[in-house]
C-alpha cells in the first residue's frame, strides 16, 4: 500500500496527459486504487505545483528534443533491430508512432510473428504522452550514442545479453513500485 500511496504522490504532479497514459497503461485493480488515492488527495485539498506539473513537452529546449530525433532517423536497420527485438510490443509500437522512421518496414520484416502484434498496437488510435514519447526517444538515442562509443561490433550479442533486466519497459515499471 505504501508503494500506491507514492505512486499516488508522484502521478498527482503529473500533467494530466502523462498521469492517464500511465494509469493506462497499469492493469486495472492497481488503477482503481490509484485513482481512489488521487481522489483523495483532492479532497483532502492538496494542490499540484505548477513547476512540478508542467507539460513535459516544454520541459525539454527544441534542440534537446531534435537531438534524439536526429539520432534515431541516422540509425541503421541492423542497429534498431538490435535495440528493440528484445523490447515489448507495446513500446515497439509507441516508438513507431512517434515518427515515420527510415528503418521502420525493415524492422517490422525482420520481426516475424513479433511484428504482427505490434502492427496491431499501432493501429489503435492511441495518443502517446509527451513525456512518454520523450523518454523513449531519449533512451534509445542513447543505446544508439552508447553502442557506438564502445565500438561494438556485435551490436546484437552486447545488447541481448542484458536485455531483460535492462529494457525500457522494466525501467519505467522501476517509476512506480
Amino acid at each position: 500500500m505504501i508503494g500506491h500511496r507514492r505512486a499516488a504522490v508522484a502521478l498527482f504532479e503529473l500533467h494530466e496527459v502523462d498521469r492517464n497514459w500511465i494509469l493506462e497503461a497499469l492493469p486495472a485493480n492497481d488503477r482503481g486504487l490509484l485513482l481512489k488515492l488521487l481522489d483523495e488527495l483532492k479532497e483532502l485539498g492538496f494542490a499540484r505545483d505548477a513547476s512540478l506539473s508542467t507539460d513535459s513537452s516544454a520541459l525539454a529546449s527544441d534542440n534537446d528534443q531534435d537531438a534524439p530525433m536526429e539520432v534515431l532517423k541516422h540509425a541503421s536497420d541492423a542497429t534498431m533491430l538490435a535495440i528493440l527485438e528484445n523490447e515489448p510490443a507495446i513500446l515497439i509500437a509507441r516508438l513507431l508512432q512517434i515518427e515515420e522512421w527510415p528503418w521502420k518496414n525493415s524492422i517490422l520484416e525482420q520481426m516475424g510473428m513479433h511484428s504482427v502484434q505490434i502492427k496491431k498496437l499501432m493501429e489503435t488510435d492511441h495518443v502517446i504522452a509527451p513525456a512518454a514519447a520523450n523518454f523513449i526517444l531519449v533512451e534509445v538515442a542513447h543505446r544508439i550514442q552508447t553502442q557506438s562509443k564502445d565500438g561494438q561490433s556485435s551490436t546484437r550479442q552486447a545488447l541481448s545479453a542484458g536485455a531483460g533486466k535492462d529494457s525500457f519497459f522494466n525501467r519505467l515499471k522501476k517509476l512506480f513500485p
